[in-house]
């Protein structure tokens, strides 16, 4: 088994797990914003859907784009994580 050293972040793991993130906050914001709690959550929001804000639209469309949008985030970050690898400490 490799040492910490050498391991290497698996893009798919980071994927998934950027696209599970980005979900349940979206999701999360939508519920804020729904209840009223925070007009910041609006914003976030608008970046994946043109739906109104608090609508079942807006939640479908927002989390099925915020999965893409995660997905692409999470393998960028493991992609420059395993590139630039070579400057952690050792």
């Amino acid at each position: 088994m490799p040492d910490s050293a050498t391991r290497r972040a698996g893009l798919f793991h980071f994927a998934v797990t950027g696209a599970a993130s980005a979900a349940a906050l979206y999701a999360l914001c939508w519920v804020g914003a729904a209840l009223g709690w925070s007009a910041a959550s609006h914003l976030f929001l608008s970046l994946f859907s043109t739906a109104p804000t608090t609508s079942w639209a807006a939640l479908l469309q927002g989390v099925c784009l915020s999965i893409g949008f995660g997905a692409v985030a999470g393998a960028l970050i493991a992609a420059f994580a395993n590139l630039f690898g070579f400057l952690a400490p050792r």
